[in-house]
């Protein structure tokens, strides 16, 4: 998405728990003529969230479109998971998209507009499609009402939301 946004002439933020992923993608957008900043962010930390937007917003001005990507799933029945692992699931899926958004909303509010866009799944609209993926399964569900209920809260600020369902995707 990064890439292909600054081939398009955006400036990109690019976002990572791991810093180094970040930079590689940030070096390459830079290398290729782009303007890319990389900064660190842990969505389900809602100072992370908060912190990577001022990054973003000093170095490349105010943020119009946002993709709240981060994921992370377990492939381990429910009964088996710990507390933890299922909390962390929801928390990265489901809470980080809600605090990114909630992060960047009120810049988009005063600017008049802009777009948020989160990755869901084809897990979220057919829970039977990837068995033996119940939080998962939860929280991408949950992304596709957010993002449905958001935007019509947001509408009168000309800010639109969009939900990505992709199938398999090799990452």
């Amino acid at each position: 998405l990064a890439q292909e946004l600054a081939r398009q002439g955006a400036s990109v933020a690019i976002a990572d728990i791991i810093l180094e992923n970040a930079r590689k993608v940030a070096d390459s957008i830079n290398a290729s003529g782009g303007k890319a900043v990389a900064i660190q962010c842990d969505v389900t930390d809602r100072d992370s969230i908060k912190a990577m937007k001022q990054a973003a917003t000093a170095a490349l001005g105010p943020i119009q479109l946002v993709f709240a990507n981060a994921g992370a799933t377990s492939f381990d029945p429910l009964m088996e998971m710990s507390d933890d692992d299922v909390d962390w699931i929801l928390t990265v899926n489901l809470m980080g998209v809600m605090y990114t958004a909630g992060a960047f909303l009120p810049d988009m509010i005063a600017a008049g507009g802009g777009h948020i866009c989160a990755t869901a799944s084809m897990a979220g609209l057919l829970p039977g499609w990837i068995p033996v993926h119940t939080p998962y399964s939860a929280a991408k569900a949950g992304i596709i009402g957010l993002m449905m209920n958001l935007q019509l809260e947001m509408r009168e600020h000309g800010i639109f939301t969009t939900s990505y369902c992709p199938g398999g995707v090799a990452t």
